[in-house]
């Protein structure tokens, strides 16, 4: 069930917590309480507005029970249930956001994890839950007893899974939720939090730009929104990716090929130090330079990583002791 309670004001929040309360106990015998999942925007602050005797006002008694008897808060888990999840703005934060798990879907909870969103998209943090289910007795999970049936995993298939890694260190290594769980004071949220927050933004909209250009559903390097433009474009591209029929390459031999290098006077050669240093290794300290002074606007490669995706993941040390 996910739910989200009016903010307008305190009297219509109440009243829906009545409500909702009611409806509850009306269908509890069609309704499997210990299997039951409430999540959403409660717009309450259950330290703030409840545990502090002041806010009882926001919500019901009922429905306070329900929640204190019969179900437990997802967000305890890794005790995450005090991070904010709503932010307004660096100073005005609040854990507004609940999952609710009934006591037998309790003991399936696996992990959690609540995770910044982009300040353009929502004011909310995600809220996310890991359940286990258990393995079906009867259906496609027999596949294993199958020695016909092979699961192939694709070199793309594990780049993927690569890159997912290395997002997930990234954002483990911005400490996001550790600064906020620490309950640092105002001053000190309001000047640290929204550099790090201008990070996982810059990493979130670099995946999708990323997301969008692997689609096909546009193709955009320096926002242009021309139809007639980006047609041409992708024509263009396409006709430099083919060669057409029309065009045969001629035989050469050997002979010829040699009697024309050697008519091949080089106007200027390197020295011996300047052919080391292009034949030297390159180094980590090359690379982290390089990805520095790239575009941001650039489109990515084969694999799906832009540039500054890259410069974020070299200024990790961890991955720099695996390179």
């Amino acid at each position: 069930m996910n739910i989200y309670v009016p903010a307008d004001s305190n009297v219509n929040r109440r009243s829906f917590f009545e409500a909702l309360s009611d409806l509850l106990y009306n269908l509890r015998d069609t309704i499997t309480w210990d299997n039951l999942i409430i999540s959403g925007d409660f717009n309450y602050d259950m330290t703030r507005d409840i545990d502090s005797n002041k806010g009882l006002y926001k919500t019901s008694t009922q429905w306070l029970s329900i929640l204190e008897i019969k179900f437990y808060n997802a967000m305890i888990h890794n005790e995450m249930q005090h991070i904010p999840t709503f932010q307004r703005t660096a100073g005005i934060v609040s854990t507004i956001d609940y999952i609710y798990l009934g006591h037998v879907i309790t003991t399936r909870l696996v992990d959690n994890s609540l995770q910044y969103i982009h300040s353009n998209w929502s004011g909310h943090a995600l809220l996310q839950i890991t359940l286990k289910i258990g393995p079906a007795k009867i259906g496609p999970g027999l596949w294993r007893e199958n020695d016909n049936l092979e699961l192939r995993i694709t070199p793309q298939t594990l780049w993927d899974g690569i890159k997912r890694r290395l997002l997930n260190n990234v954002l483990n290594r911005l400490k996001r939720n550790n600064f906020l769980r620490s309950k640092p004071p105002i001053a000190t949220r309001i000047m640290i939090l929204p550099r790090i927050d201008n990070m996982i933004e810059a990493l979130q909209q670099e995946l999708v730009e990323i997301a969008a250009l692997k689609s096909g559903v546009n193709w955009r390097e320096k926002c242009e929104k021309s139809a007639k433009y980006l047609k041409s474009i992708h024509q263009h591209r396409t006709a430099q990716q083919y060669m057409p029929d029309s065009i045969i390459a001629d035989d050469v031999d050997d002979k010829s090929i040699g009697a024309y290098l050697n008519e091949v006077t080089p106007t200027s050669t390197l020295t011996e130090e300047e052919s080391d240093l292009l034949t030297s290794p390159i180094t980590l300290h090359e690379l982290q330079t390089q990805a520095s002074r790239l575009s941001s606007q650039s489109s990515p490669g084969s694999d799906g990583l832009g540039y500054s995706y890259l410069a974020l993941l070299f200024l990790l040390r961890n991955l720099v002791r695996w390179l």
